[in-house]
């Protein structure tokens, strides 16, 4: 009679455990990946904010908000670079009660990127095109970032009073008119990140969300944790201004 092979059970115990560690192994480069995204983040943000302050220190003006700006800043003389603002202090447009909400074509939101690099503070805007990783910055996890001033008073996205001022906004897309759809980001690493580097309460501090409060926040004091949506977002109050 033929002896048929087959898998002891041993055998099968040890496959298994070896699927089991490589699916491990793939989940924990992917939050180890995620990590590094968010750590990213946090730098592109900060060094947003040092231009600012820089280009403050500087000329006396904010940039997308600056008068003349092809009379002061070098290489400005064409395109959205030589756009100047109303020189109000604060970078507005139609949508200027929210910075949760991304600029259009030809508004000091969009010009400011191009007055920060002509002015030597950053690099990375490459044309006029209204895209991140052209005409607005990119984020290595996707999406991009925008300047906008906030009146500091409750609105959809951010529906408490908070402060007013410049805020440097993170989005996962620019084609939406309502910031409720700017996310990209959970709302445990949107407090990972405020925990980290501010206050941890979504609504206080120079870190706010401006994200889908269902999916984002509860009870406007703490971050939802346990959400898999990703349609929160968050944005960054600048140092200066």
């Amino acid at each position: 009679m033929k002896k048929q092979n087959g898998f002891t059970l041993v055998e099968i115990a040890i496959v298994i455990v070896i699927i089991g560690l490589l699916i491990g192994g793939v989940m924990k480069g992917q939050e180890l990946l995620r990590t590094t995204q968010m750590n990213s983040l946090i730098t592109d943000m900060t060094g947003i904010d040092t231009a600012f302050t820089q280009f403050w220190n500087k000329y006396n003006a904010i940039p997308g908000d600056i008068l003349n700006p092809s009379g002061i800043l070098p290489n400005c003389t064409a395109g959205a670079c030589a756009d100047g603002g109303d020189a109000n202090l604060q970078i507005m447009d139609s949508n200027a009660a929210e910075s949760a909400i991304p600029p259009a074509h030809t508004e000091e939101k969009f010009s400011a990127f191009h007055h920060l690099q002509a002015a030597g503070l950053i690099t990375g805007i490459k044309s006029q095109l209204m895209s991140f990783g052209e005409g607005m910055p990119a984020a290595a996890i996707g999406g991009g970032y925008w300047l906008g001033h906030d009146l500091g008073t409750a609105t959809t996205t951010v529906p408490v009073d908070h402060r007013s001022g410049t805020y440097i906004s993170y989005g996962e897309s620019r084609t939406t008119t309502n910031g409720e759809h700017m996310g990209g980001m959970l709302g445990a690493e949107v407090g990972a990140i405020d925990r980290k580097i501010d206050d941890g309460t979504p609504y206080t501090g120079r870190i706010v969300n401006h994200g889908d409060p269902a999916n984002c926040v509860t009870g406007g004091t703490a971050y939802v944790e346990n959400s898999t949506v990703t349609n929160c977002s968050i944005a960054m109050k600048t140092t200066t201004r």
